[in-house]
C-alpha cells in the first residue's frame, strides 16, 4: 500500500491513530431481499411511509428555523419571475402615434 492509502484507513483521535471500523450498513433501499411478494409490498410501503415522514420534518425544521431567523421563503426561479418587465407601451392620446395611425399605408388592406 502506498502511504496515500494507508493514512486514508486511520481517523484522527485525540489519544491515538486508530484502524477506522469497516462496518457496512443493510441496505434498506432494497426490497429485493424478500422473496414473499406480500412481505414485500408491505416492506416497500413501510419504507415510503418513513420517507414521506423525514421529509415532512425535514419540512417543519426548515419552517421552523426560517421563523426563528426572520428569514422570508425562498422564491422558485421560474421564467415568469425571472422576466423582466418591459413597459413599452404606447399611449393613443400621443400626438406621434396619431400622426403614424393616419398615415398607415396598410390600414385599408387590413381592415377589410
Amino acid at each position: 500500500m502506498d502511504e496515500k492509502s494507508i493514512s486514508s484507513c486511520f481517523v484522527e483521535n485525540p489519544t491515538n491513530l486508530t484502524l477506522k471500523e469497516a462496518t457496512v450498513e443493510p441496505n434498506h433501499g432494497s426490497t429485493a431481499r424478500f422473496k414473499n411478494r406480500l412481505r414485500r409490498i408491505q416492506q416497500y410501503q413501510k419504507q415510503k411511509r418513513e420517507k414521506q415522514k423525514d421529509k415532512s420534518q425535514r419540512r417543519k425544521h426548515r419552517v421552523a428555523a426560517r421563523k426563528h431567523t426572520g428569514e422570508e421563503k425562498q422564491q422558485p426561479k421560474t421564467i415568469e419571475s425571472m422576466r423582466i418587465i418591459d413597459e413599452t407601451t404606447v399611449d393613443l392620446n400621443d400626438e406621434e402615434v396619431k400622426r403614424d395611425i393616419e398615415e398607415d399605408e396598410m390600414a385599408e388592406a387590413m381592415s377589410g
